[in-house]
């Protein structure tokens, strides 16, 4: 009896461990025709760059950010400058020096919004330039990898492995 309830468990682990995945997207967008914030015009080079990010589904909220290439105002965005939300239909990703939504007039800061899979609006701040935002732009979701399992996938994964492994260890024990 003892034999059938470890082999069921170790069944039900490794079943379990199949189901739960991440797929990991890279946005790449470009915006341009910046206003400043009492929209006049000013003339400003197009900003482009990309954000990879580890997210349940497209909708789903961002586990992790994992690459970032974006420079503005000469100032390179790292990964741990970076934090996004996602209010479906939209992602938004923005720096964390005055907190997502929160952006910071005169200083390395910037919103970026995303609806479904395009371009909504582009926002920052550098050291010299108060505020400029722009509805101009273009911007591409795409998925990186298929699956990637979770830790708590692998964990069950190895539990019913090894449930599985000790109980033919026991098997063998018990035979002549």
């Amino acid at each position: 009896m003892k034999n059938t309830v470890v082999a069921l468990a170790s069944v039900a682990c490794l079943m379990g461990a199949a189901s739960a995945h991440a797929a990991v997207y890279k946005l790449d967008f470009s915006a341009h025709d910046f206003l400043a914030v009492d929209n006049t015009k000013v003339p400003h080079d197009p900003i482009s760059g990309s954000i990879v990010f580890t997210a349940a589904s497209l909708f789903s909220p961002a586990s992790s950010i994992d690459a970032v290439d974006l420079v503005i105002g000469g100032h390179a965005y790292t990964v741990s400058e970076v934090e996004s939300e996602t209010q479906a239909p939209y992602h938004i990703f923005g720096g964390k020096r005055n907190g997502l939504g929160g952006l910071g007039y005169q200083n390395d800061d910037f919103y970026l919004l995303i609806r479904d899979r395009a371009f909504a609006s582009l926002t920052f701040a550098t050291p010299t330039i108060e505020m400029l935002y722009t509805t101009s732009g273009t911007a591409t979701i795409t998925e990186q990898i298929a699956e990637v399992p979770e830790p708590s996938s692998l964990a069950l994964l190895l539990a019913g492995a090894g449930g599985l492994g000790a109980l033919l260890r026991r098997r063998r024990r018990a035979s002549p």
